[in-house]
């Protein structure tokens, strides 16, 4: 999987839905990161985050964001959510 391609068409998706805001904290949370695996796990878990706390966007990306989530798991990153 192409983590990164992912990531930024989740953040894409949430901007042109609407959901500026939170494609900005994503974005925040992306280029936070110190290495890739922070990278992916940080962004998932809050993502993972957004999904919970909003119907409309769980609608949205969901599907993607447990695709990063079965991803982090099957290279051995716990992630929360």
């Amino acid at each position: 999987m192409n983590y990164l391609q992912e990531i930024e068409g989740i953040i894409a998706k949430l901007n042109t839905n609407g959901f500026s805001a939170e494609a900005e904290l994503t974005q925040q949370t992306f280029r936070s990161a110190t290495n890739s695996s922070e990278l992916l796990m940080s962004v998932t878990h809050h993502l993972l985050k957004l999904t919970r706390l909003d119907a409309a966007i769980n609608t949205l990306v969901g599907d993607e964001v447990v695709k990063l989530k079965k991803y982090c798991r099957a290279i051995g990153l716990k992630v929360n959510g």
